[in-house]
């Protein structure tokens, strides 16, 4: 079967994400992080694409870059040859490093931009590793509050005009984001349960309920977190379900509820 061709984007800005083969940690020690973003800035310096946004997580990294298809193309493949080259020779094995090809989306306007870079950045945060993105070392979100390094500057001034100040910068990587950029299933899916397991654990905190067990019988309860998780979440109703253990056909019941109540059609 052939490759599905990548779609272009109107204003010339695509969001990248590249994976390590079988989830492999191929970007777990300091070292091979800087060794990738130093891959990212040699084979810069003969092909045009602009690095707006990047974060480098163990296993995988987010790129935002500004090109056409063809120079992304190139640069995509320069600097996977080069960091395999020298993964591969550190660990002395060979075969892929990287999982598949690489995953784009092309970006078609200023509002989705600007997620994409917030969303970038705060990939440590959804991870759990850091509680605020300015405390994570590998992306470039310290870059646009201090002097730039790997980041083009053209696009770091640009993309600043765009938020308006460095406090609508930093404001708005405050916002909750429910975007599901480039993602693989099963991230999407943990992604989404995590938030599910947060959400209710803030409704017990709020309501004074330290176990599942005080509110058997209080249908009142069990009818807001349906609430909240279909609001939320896009979880099926099947798990939401499961998650706080009652009948599916209750959870349908609620929806049909808040269609009736909303008008609003909902999935699921």
């Amino acid at each position: 079967m052939p490759r599905k061709a990548r779609t272009q984007s109107p204003i010339d800005y695509y969001h990248v994400m590249m994976r390590g083969n079988n989830k492999e940690k191929i970007f777990k020690t300091k070292n091979l992080k800087n060794y990738f973003l130093d891959c990212m800035k040699i084979q810069n310096e003969d092909i045009l694409v602009d690095i707006a946004a990047y974060c480098i997580m163990d296993n995988h990294v987010h790129l935002l870059l500004k090109s056409d298809l063809d120079n992304l193309s190139k640069f995509i493949i320069k600097i996977n040859t080069k960091y395999a080259m020298k993964y591969n020779y550190i660990y002395d094995r060979i075969g892929h490093v990287f999982q598949d090809r690489y995953k784009s989306e092309a970006i078609h306007d200023e509002i989705y931009l600007l997620n994409v870079v917030r969303y970038i950045h705060n990939n440590p945060v959804r991870a759990k590793i850091v509680k605020l993105p300015n405390e994570y070392k590998w992306s470039s979100y310290n870059e646009f509050l201090t002097s730039n390094e790997f980041i083009c500057k053209n696009q770091k001034e640009l993309l600043f005009n765009i938020f308006g100040s460095v406090n609508k910068f930093i404001d708005f990587h405050k916002i909750e984001d429910k975007n599901e950029c480039l993602d693989t299933k099963e991230d999407i899916e943990e992604l989404r349960l995590e938030t599910a397991q947060l959400l209710i654990s803030n409704y017990f905190k709020d309501n004074g309920i330290n176990h599942i067990d005080e509110i058997k019988n209080q249908f009142c309860h069990y009818e807001s977190m349906v609430k909240i998780l279909i609001g939320s979440t896009n979880l099926s109703n099947r798990q939401i379900a499961t998650l706080i253990g009652i009948d599916k056909g209750i959870v349908n019941t609620i929806k049909k509820q808040i269609v009736m109540e909303t008008g609003v059609s909902l999935s699921g």
